[in-house]
Parts: structure tokens; sequence; C-alpha cells
């Protein structure tokens, strides 16, 4: 099996994953809304700048799982992973904390967000299909 149907298969499994997770989020943030607040921080990472920060954690840790590179299951790669993903874009991991932290008091907004994330990692999947049909031929 080639690199591009493993990164394939485990994009499928992924998207089955964040569907159901962020089912959990939203439904876990809108039951503690009311502890969030409904102020936005002025530190908040503008929407694009986010999806792209969360496509590139969720890609990581499918590629993790792949064993394209060591495991993230161990906390200090894990760390490591997410630490470079956050420099790569020039946020600090308080910011995005405090960022996640708003999202959550504001469920709708939330789920938002994750169907972004998903449409993005899905085109990306569409993407390595045809370059695996473009090697095919």
């Amino acid at each position: 099996m080639s690199i591009i149907q493993n990164i394939t298969k485990r994009l499928r499994s992924l998207f089955l994953a964040l569907n159901c997770v962020s089912i959990v989020l939203v439904l876990g943030c809108e039951a503690n809304q009311s502890s969030y607040g409904t102020n936005q921080p002025a530190n908040l990472i503008p929407l694009d700048s986010l999806i792209a920060v969360l496509v590139d954690l969720h890609l990581t840790d499918a590629s993790s799982k792949q064993n394209f590179f060591p495991n993230n299951n161990h906390t200090p790669e894990q760390y490591k992973q997410y630490k470079a993903i956050l420099q790569l874009h020039q946020i600090s991991k308080n910011r995005f904390d405090s960022t996640i932290h708003y999202y959550c008091g504001h469920g709708e907004r939330f789920e938002e967000l994750y169907n972004q994330v998903i449409a993005d990692l899905e085109q990306k999947e569409k993407e390595l299909q045809m370059e695996q049909k473009e090697e095919q031929n």
C-alpha cells in the first residue's frame, strides 16, 4: 500500500472521528456555556488561521498513527509536535488555549469551525486522491 493510500485511508477514519468528536465537544461546550462568558478575547485567533492550525494538528495526529514519524501517543513527543505547529503559525499556546476556550462557550461557532476543518481535510483528501491517480498513469 502506498503512502498516499495510507494517508487517504487514515483521513477517512479521521473524518468519522472528527464528526464524533465535534458532536461531543459541541454538546459538552453547550452544557457548560455559562462558565465561559460572552466576551470575545482581544487576542482571539482569526478563524482562517485557527482552521489552518486545527487542520495541521489533526493531520499530525493522523500521520503519527500511520507511523510516518514517531507516534505521538507519548506526551513529550506529542507536545513537541503541537508546539512546532503553533510556532509554524506564530501562535502562542496561551492564545490557542484561550481561543479554544472561547469557542467552547459558543457551541454554534465551534460547530461551524469544525465543519470548516472537516471540509478542509476532505479537500486535502481529494487532492491526495488526484495525485495518486496521476502517479498511476
